[in-house]
């Protein structure tokens, strides 16, 4: 980039964070705006030359990434503090990412616990 050349900003296609809204924001949607603003800085460190930025950047990227993951992960992984409502909803969302022949299964379990027989005949198994 040549001395005295203005450098062109971005705008930003993530949204600011608003200190007042900070209280309650979800820590992993605070880690996605997060990594989405720390992946435009590191465009715009680049497009300046700011080389030491942009290590600086890809550095704290990866960091907010990795806690992104983990409280990913920490939110899909029942415990015991979850109340019943997030441990149902954490059973529904892994049920309707099953394939059919695991979904099968899990009618027949809930089928004989209801006290029903069951029968299949063909197919089905895994």
């Amino acid at each position: 980039m040549r001395k005295g050349t203005p450098v062109r900003r971005r705008t930003s296609a993530a949204p600011a964070i608003d200190p007042k809204a900070m209280d309650s924001i979800a820590l992993t949607d605070f880690l996605r705006l997060t990594v989405q603003q720390l992946e435009e800085a590191i465009l715009c460190a680049m497009e300046a030359g700011s080389w030491q930025a942009v290590a600086s950047l890809k550095l704290r990227s990866v960091e907010a990434r990795r806690l992104l993951d983990d409280e990913v992960a920490k939110a899909s992984s029942p415990d015991e503090s979850m109340s019943d409502e997030q441990l149902l909803s954490i059973i529904v969302q892994a049920v309707a990412s099953m394939p059919p022949q695991h979904l099968e299964r899990i009618e027949d379990a809930v089928e004989l616990r209801r006290g029903g027989k069951v029968v299949r005949l063909a197919g089905g198994g895994s």
